[in-house]
């Protein structure tokens, strides 16, 4: 009863003076606002990132050339490749923890269907692209390697692009497709798999590598090999052997040095979460810098508040009230008005999170620990920043008090 009554107390209090309530409230509301939708914003974004490298298998294994990792950080070396000789090699090896292997290459083209004219991720592909990349087909067939060898102008679209320009994907098959003012058929069609935070899936373009680099792009250079390990748990022992095979291929002694970075899938997720947390952590943190201000906008009204009810603090202490009644009292008004602060905050917060998070087309999610933490700091910066001003009032003499102008 007698805290429900400093609350209702305090409450009161605060609406004698409604604009300065207000502007105090402010401080905090911005505060809380700022750390709560950046924290969810984050984590949101960290979620879409996991689920992005997921998408590609815990298995898969990437191969580029030169050697990324220096005494100094990393390195990126663009004008490294791999000869196409390299994948054929590699591929042919007969490996006893690796399931497939294949390269590919993508470019933005110029792309025509049904007399449209449009933009989008061309992929040129070779070996086995559909293992490694887990892509399934609803309709027709894959495209093989005698594609690539013979320069074959053959495609597979996604399901997406069937819907936009076809009626159906019997209607797709067979049709023609121009790439970059060259004519391809379409043999296949890819089963739905959905966004992966990046590219929508859905709208792929696929050709054979060997065609798109020797009638399209002129580029006949490999920057990227891709491998995937028979199962999850011999990731390791597939990055040995595929190291292994490559030096060999590559002419490299056991004893030298690789010239090319193996990285697998797990090892990119660990290091986009650690990316990704230390970032929301630096967003929090400056925008935490605002509750900090807050909270001395709160110690500065509550010196205020003292001053301007010095006469009553001495009618209290004179008929009776101790020194705690009056502590407890201006700490409720403080710890209520950051509370309402807080309260106010979680909820722009959390309304501000799902605005961006579909502006920016990722998941919402709200994380039950911010909003907690942030009604706790909301408590904790009314107790922190209204304790002195409180005790200041709990220490004034009733009798100067009473004669206070």
């Amino acid at each position: 009863m007698k805290y429900t009554s400093l609350v209702t107390n305090a409450l009161n209090s605060l609406t004698i003076n409604k604009l300065r309530t207000f502007l105090t409230v402010l401080g905090i509301v911005i505060g809380i606002t700022s750390v709560i939708t950046l924290i969810n914003i984050g984590q949101a974004a960290q979620a879409t990132i996991e689920s992005s490298v997921s998408a590609f298998g815990s298995n898969l294994i990437s191969i580029v050339p030169g050697n990324f990792q220096t005494a100094s950080g990393f390195s990126f070396d663009l004008s490294a490749s791999f000869d196409f000789d390299n994948v054929v090699k590699l591929r042919n090896s007969n490996m006893q923890y690796v399931s497939g292997v294949s390269s590919e290459s993508s470019k933005v083209l110029s792309v025509q269907l049904s007399n449209q004219t449009d933009r989008y991720s061309v992929t040129g592909i070779y070996g086995d692209y559909f293992t490694v990349r887990s892509v399934e087909l609803s309709g027709g067939r894959a495209i093989s390697d005698k594609d690539s060898d013979s320069l074959q102008k053959v495609a597979i679209i996604g399901p997406d692009l069937v819907s936009k320009y076809f009626n159906s994907q019997s209607e797709a098959i067979g049709q023609r497709i121009v790439i970059a003012d060259q004519s391809f058929t379409i043999i296949g069609v890819t089963a739905p798999r959905g966004s992966n935070g990046f590219q929508n899936l859905d709208e792929v373009i696929l050709i054979p590598l060997r065609t798109m680099q020797k009638t399209i792009t002129g580029d006949e250079q490999v920057r990227t090999i891709l491998a995937v390990a028979k199962d999850p748990d011999l990731v390791g022992l597939a990055v040995k052997e595929l190291q292994d095979d490559l030096k060999v291929i590559r002419g490299l002694s056991s004893s030298e040095d690789p010239d090319f970075t193996i990285r697998n899938s797990g090892q990119a997720l660990s290091i986009l979460t650690q990316i990704t947390s230390i970032f929301t952590v630096f967003l929090a943190t400056i925008a935490g810098i605002s509750l900090v201000v807050g909270g001395i906008g709160i110690m500065n009204i509550m010196f205020v508040t003292v001053k301007e009810r010095t006469k009553e603090i001495g009618l209290r202490k004179a008929l009776g009230a101790t020194k705690n009644d009056i502590l407890l009292q201006f700490l409720a008004e403080s710890i209520t008005v950051t509370m309402l602060g807080g309260l106010i905050g979680t909820g722009l917060g959390i309304l501000l999170t799902y605005i961006f998070t579909q502006v920016a087309g990722v998941g919402f999610a709200i994380n039950t620990s911010s909003i907690v933490l942030a009604v706790g700091v909301s408590a904790l910066i009314g107790l922190l920043f209204g304790s002195y001003p409180a005790w200041q009032a709990a220490q004034l003499d009733p009798i100067v008090s009473l004669r206070y102008e």
